[in-house]
């Protein structure tokens, strides 16, 4: 089975997700340490949720077919 190749628009919606995501997952902890709550896997829990809404979403936005 043939690899696809890792296009330059995959490697952008992939960084930019993770990206995003890194920062809520930091947020979603400062929140939980703000209120003096365990914060456990809240963090990582909101980043992969977040990633996965933003790869989606930016996938969407640069359909290259038309």
């Amino acid at each position: 089975m043939r690899r696809r190749p890792v296009t330059t628009r995959l490697a952008f919606i992939t960084t930019a997700s993770l990206a995003v995501a890194s920062a809520a997952g930091n947020v979603a902890e400062g929140v939980a340490t703000h209120f003096h709550h365990e914060a456990g896997a809240a963090g990582y829990a909101a980043a992969a949720v977040i990633a996965i809404w933003v790869f989606d979403k930016l996938n969407d936005l640069i359909d290259d077919k038309e």
